[in-house]
């Protein structure tokens, strides 16, 4: 995720295969010397960030650093006082707040700013490790939220010619005789009974549609345990079995 953030940040292309197979080689060496596990680490990544480091030449430069430091200066740095270690942390921690991608997050998708305030506001208040736990709880919690209560809609062309989207209503038709709808996620036990209600309120109420197209370009799969009950139930007459056709 380190990498990844760093990468958009300065439009490059990402090895994720390379990145883990460097960090597996350094943790190769780092378990035959006895030192730390080796991670990417946010803190020294934004120093390097800010000092304009871009190249690897960077992370040897840094490398030469730290050794000297071992080397010959760990006795004056025993008298370094630990509210100045704690400053130089909060002051890069600081710089890693990115409050232009939350701006972005906040217009895109709500649920998820509140999500990623959440996980700062425990990662400060309560600890590293439990604001990453909580975070995984969240999203996970949000995900079902999604999935089990989908955006769904009808498609229709504004008068400019642009597909937009309307709520699912009665009567709700994309042109006469067609309704094109849209299930805005993947398809599964849980939000089977959704699909089925959409359909029927959409097919049972107002003049019967020739046509009913599903646009499932967001269902990836289909749970097994979902189809049988995605049959909406109708009244008999015209509408009882409306012709389905592909996006």
């Amino acid at each position: 995720m380190l990498s990844r953030a760093y990468a958009a940040n300065h439009d490059e292309d990402l090895s994720e295969d390379r990145d883990l197979v460097g960090l597996a080689g350094a943790n190769l060496s780092a378990a035959f010397t006895g030192t730390f596990v080796v991670n990417g680490s946010p803190t020294k990544t934004q120093m390097v960030e800010g000092a304009g480091g871009r190249s690897q030449l960077s992370q040897l430069t840094t490398s030469l650093v730290v050794l000297l430091v071992v080397l010959v200066l760990t006795g004056p740095l025993a008298y370094l006082p630990i509210a100045v270690l704690a400053t130089v942390v909060f002051l890069i921690g600081i710089e890693l707040i990115d409050v232009t991608g939350m701006r972005r997050i906040y217009a895109v998708r709500r649920a998820e700013f509140v999500v990623a305030l959440f996980t700062a506001a425990a990662v400060v208040f309560i600890g590293v490790e439990q604001g990453v736990l909580l975070a995984i709880a969240a999203s996970i919690v949000d995900h079902l939220r999604h999935s089990y209560d989908p955006r769904s809609s009808v498609l229709v062309k504004s008068p400019a010619g642009h597909w937009q989207s309307l709520p699912v209503a009665a009567g709700t038709r994309t042109t006469q005789g067609l309704v094109i709808y849209r299930f805005g996620t993947s398809l599964y036990f849980a939000n089977a009974s959704r699909l089925a209600a959409d359909i029927t309120t959409l097919t049972q109420h107002g003049e019967p549609p020739s046509w009913l197209c599903l646009d499932g370009a967001a269902a990836r799969r289909a749970d097994p345990g979902a189809p049988p009950t995605t049959r909406p139930r109708h009244p008999a007459g015209p509408v009882q079995h409306p012709r389905t056709g592909p996006r």
